[in-house]
């Protein structure tokens, strides 16, 4: 039994045993069942916050840094949290940048991320820079060959060492010491998951028609397409079609102006 069934079985056992005795506690009952999930989580080092919400009503908790490491074969940025979780049955843990992470110039390239049931391993957070560092590495040789090469000032590299300076960047987030408790580095979803169950059919007709029907990779717009807006029997007759011009959308009009 799920643990939704499984509230639900409850809270009417109760109910009808007189354990809870109006419709009103029945309802606060449930809703305090089906709505609240209990997660249990251990700490590698109780400095480490629990994930809280920010402000009452966020979707998402706030996820803490423990300590950070590089990967310099992989150009990444590890970060550890030091949490440990056992999700309940039939719920997953989803892992979103927060929206600060937009003012860096690091990422997390799999969000959002995804923490499995059965996993019981440490929470981990990946970051990578939105340069590669060989990249940055191979200009910067070839920068400095050019300028021994000429022997003298030169303009052009002058502005060339600017632009690399800018994109040479250090990893944002602090970690834990004695005495801060580390920087916020992602938010945390916990939600219960679905089972799927596949119903195949033996022809694509048994699927049935929508409007849409197989159109996809933007065919609902963004293609940048002309579209002729369409005018009723009444509206487009021959006095009509030869005194205006065809009604398009947006800015497009002037392409069809006689």
């Amino acid at each position: 039994m799920g643990n939704l069934a499984r509230a639900i079985a409850n809270a009417m056992y109760d109910f009808k045993n007189g354990t809870i005795e109006t419709i009103d506690e029945l309802i606060e009952q449930l809703d305090n069942d089906i709505n609240n999930v209990s997660v249990k989580v251990w700490r590698e080092d109780k400095r480490i916050p629990l994930p809280k919400y920010g402000k009452e009503g966020d979707a998402c908790c706030d996820i803490y840094c423990k300590s950070v490491e590089y990967d310099s074969d992989k150009d990444r940025y590890i970060v550890h949290t030091g949490l440990h979780f056992a999700l309940p049955d039939e719920y997953e843990m989803e892992l979103r940048p927060r929206s600060s992470n937009t003012k860096t110039e690091f990422y997390v390239p799999n969000a959002p991320g995804t923490l499995d049931w059965g996993y019981r391993g440490e929470l981990l957070v990946i970051f990578k820079g939105r340069t590669n560092k060989y990249l940055l590495s191979a200009f910067k040789e070839l920068k400095d060959t050019v300028r021994f090469m000429l022997g003298v000032k030169n303009h052009s590299l002058d502005k060339c060492s600017q632009y690399f300076d800018k994109a040479v960047y250090e990893f944002p987030y602090r970690a834990m010491t004695d005495d801060f408790e580390g920087d916020r580095i992602c938010q945390l979803l916990v939600r219960r998951r679905e089972q799927i169950t596949w119903e195949e059919v033996e022809t694509l007709e048994e699927l049935g028609t929508t409007e849409r029907g197989e159109g996809g990779f933007g065919s609902t717009g963004g293609t940048g397409e002309t579209k002729v807006e369409e005018t009723t029997a009444t509206e487009n007759t021959e006095s009509q079609a030869d005194d205006e011009p065809a009604k398009v959308s947006g800015t497009t009009q002037n392409r069809f102006a006689k």
